[in-house]
């Protein structure tokens, strides 16, 4: 079982010898798509020389570069010359840094989504893009014997069907990340409920809740990506280590499946989002634990403040590695590894995947 992880660049330098040595995949948060299509760094000052000795302590990892800067995508990717630039100076990036791949991150082509514009054709330009970034890569291989991996990250909601021809990516890919995380909330739905409200839910579990009429988790996304003709061997759950937050949740049931009727947002803690902040801030808070032994999950709730938290810890990653064991599922990845600064969910993942 593969474990993955996205990670900022401002992290790099300090990943644990312990992380590298169980980690097979880290995706940096670094290429951007510039308006004639060229492969850019996001950051000009990037350096990577902490990756050879990375590979001295674990000769298998594999480094890729995450496309994350979508801004001009669609504009790009509508063009085969544009198409072709990018697939040719990306291929040029990857040589020069000595990196393994491309993780396309442009998650919902279609779509206008801030800055990042969509249109309808996007659907079959996504395709034609990583079909030229696969013919490059191919090509590179042909010549050096090196594979490079490409991969993609994927909503795990139905509308991906209306956005992406997942089955023309399967040829194409080594895998996809399935975002299994970000699944209750606004984001997810991309609009607020009608006056019934928006049921307050974990937004990152394995197994559905008992009694939720969306019943969205981890099982629901890899069903829909079987049915599109995804094979078990290329598809990666995703393990959300990051807490959402609802304010003004009811106390019936410790606020699980209440209506909520204001966004959601993830918690902004005093000092910084890592998980070293959030477990004190909890305790020092008055919010208490609960388990969904449906779900698999677990949340946090305050009476007084009517505040519901969900995120997965270490409990439910051990349930969540069970199932991609017992399904056949190629791995699982993490957004993201700066969360995890006090290095128990990953480990704790790996301790799990290895268990007899």
């Amino acid at each position: 079982m593969k474990l993955i992880t996205y990670a900022s660049l401002k992290t790099i330098h300090k990943m644990r010898e312990e992380d590298i040595r169980i980690l097979d995949v880290v995706n940096l948060f670094s290429i951007q798509v510039l308006p004639d299509g060229t492969a850019a760094l996001m950051n000009d000052d990037l350096d990577l020389s902490c990756i050879r000795r990375y590979h001295e302590i674990n000769p298998n990892i594999k480094f890729l570069f995450m496309l994350g800067g979508c801004a001009h995508c669609s504009d790009v990717f509508v063009r085969a010359e544009g198409r072709k630039r990018f697939a040719e100076t990306l291929m040029e990036l990857l040589k020069t840094y000595d990196l393994d791949g491309l993780d396309n991150d442009w998650e919902v082509p279609t779509m206008t989504l801030g800055s990042v514009r969509g249109r309808p054709v996007d659907k079959y330009t996504y395709t034609m893009m990583m079909r030229e970034v696969r013919r490059c890569m191919d090509e590179e291989e042909a010549r050096t014997g090196r594979h490079y991996l490409l991969t993609c990250a994927q909503s795990a909601q139905r509308f991906v069907i209306d956005t992406v021809e997942v089955e023309k990516l399967v040829p194409l890919v080594d895998y996809i990340n399935v975002m299994t995380y970000d699944l209750r909330g606004t984001f997810a739905c991309f609009e607020l409920h009608d006056d019934k409200g928006l049921p307050v839910g974990h937004h990152t579990s394995t197994y559905p809740t008992a009694g939720d009429p969306e019943a969205l988790c981890a099982q629901y996304a890899v069903e829909l990506f079987r049915d599109w003709g995804v094979p078990d061997e290329k598809i990666v759950i995703g393990s959300g280590i990051y807490p959402k937050h609802y304010a003004h949740c009811l106390p019936e049931n410790n606020g699980l499946l209440t209506p909520a009727f204001a966004r959601e947002f993830y918690l902004q803690l005093p000092g910084g989002d890592q998980q070293s902040n959030l477990l004190p801030y909890l305790k020092d808070n008055g919010y208490v634990r609960y388990w969904d032994d449906d779900a698999k999950a677990s949340w946090w709730y305050s009476e007084s403040r009517k505040d519901f938290i969900t995120l997965d810890d270490e409990e439910s990653l051990w349930h969540k590695v069970q199932y991609i064991k017992k399904e056949g599922l190629l791995g699982l990845m993490f957004w993201h590894y700066d969360m995890d600064d006090l290095h128990t969910l990953i480990p704790a993942a790996w301790q799990a995947a290895h268990e007899n």
